[in-house]
């Protein structure tokens, strides 16, 4: 993907973020930096990025820190799986 591409899509040039993929049966969890990013069964998608971001008083995004990221059983989990972390913000 060019950079111009990766400003259009994600609003940055930075490289992405590590994707974890938890599966569950037929239903695959993207989780990626403390958020759950889709959640699909096959190639149907259920649901899309659960975000629980802080907003600032100008409606900008406040930073946050994700310390002891933990799935339990590695990337394919059967049911049912473990997902814990810990936000902070500066």
């Amino acid at each position: 993907m060019s950079k111009s591409d990766q400003i259009i899509w994600y609003g940055t040039s930075q490289p992405g973020s590590k994707e974890t993929i938890l599966r569950a049966g037929n239903l695959d969890i993207v989780f990626e930096e403390g958020f759950i990013r889709y959640i699909k069964s096959g190639e149907q998608e259920i649901l899309r990025m659960v975000n629980h971001r802080v907003r600032d008083h100008n409606w900008g995004t406040v930073p946050q820190r994700i310390f002891d990221e933990k799935t339990s059983g590695g990337q394919i989990l059967l049911p049912p799986f473990g997902l814990s972390f810990i936000l902070t913000q500066p």
